[in-house]
């Protein structure tokens, strides 16, 4: 998974185009697009938007209640690890 954090100038018809780094590959993705509910005042530093833990909070339960149980919830090749870790520690103590 990567994140990617930057502020954007929304315009009045309310679209914004999003280059991707070279290294996320084609194909159909999963992307979260939070954004915050007030504009930034007027010559705020780009930098990062101030959420509270709330707000992230909010944000990362709606996530997990929406892909609760799907491929989304799941990160196989770090639960392979996790039983290939439980098997050779359960091999060392027999």
């Amino acid at each position: 998974m990567k994140a990617i954090e930057t502020n954007v100038l929304i315009p009045k018809d309310r679209v914004f185009t999003l280059q991707l780094p070279r290294d996320v590959q084609p194909g159909e993705h999963h992307i979260i697009v939070i954004i915050g509910e007030l504009p930034l005042k007027k010559n705020t530093p780009i930098a990062k938007p101030k959420q509270t833990k709330a707000d992230i909070h909010a944000a990362i339960m709606a996530y997990a209640i929406q892909h609760a149980g799907t491929d989304m919830d799941m990160d196989y090749e770090l639960e392979e690890a996790g039983i290939e870790c439980l098997n050779a520690n359960e091999e060392k103590t027999l």
